[in-house]
């Protein structure tokens, strides 16, 4: 699929309910294309191909990730999500996409996303909106 694009923008979260997004300009118009992550290696390399093949990707951000994501994250979920982390990277390698890490902090400040509030019950951090909340605000951002 040719979109004949002049420009293309890819975003990428790479948590097993991430996804990828490419932002299109052509001829002063915006079209914003998302996906849902691919659950295989092969599925996410064959995704970044094709986006490439359907436009002149400049720039291509990759939400820089730690080895630590939270509470309540068992080891198993944690180590899926270094996998992705790690498939998505070799997949823009080999598709010659050069990226730049970015933490999840900078672009939602750039995008405009206020930050969880919270505060503190005793020694406990508490959040005056559930993960889904922020998550489902930050989609609809």
């Amino acid at each position: 699929m040719n979109l004949n694009i002049s420009r293309g923008y890819l975003g990428i979260d790479p948590g097993n309910s991430g996804g990828i997004s490419l932002l299109l300009y052509k001829d002063n118009e915006i079209k914003l294309l998302t996906y849902k992550m691919p659950e295989t290696e092969k599925g996410i390399y064959e995704l970044i191909i094709s986006l490439k093949d359907m436009s002149k990707i400049t720039y291509t951000l990759i939400e820089k990730v730690s080895g630590y994501i939270g509470e309540g994250h068992p080891g198993s979920r944690m180590f899926s999500f270094g996998h992705n982390y790690g498939s998505l990277r070799m997949a823009l390698i080999c598709a010659n996409l050069p990226f730049v890490e970015i933490r999840p902090q900078e672009w939602q400040k750039i995008i405009g996303i206020i930050p969880r509030k919270s505060h503190k019950d005793g020694k406990k951090k508490v959040y005056d909106e559930t993960t889904s909340q922020f998550k489902n605000r930050m989609k609809s951002k």
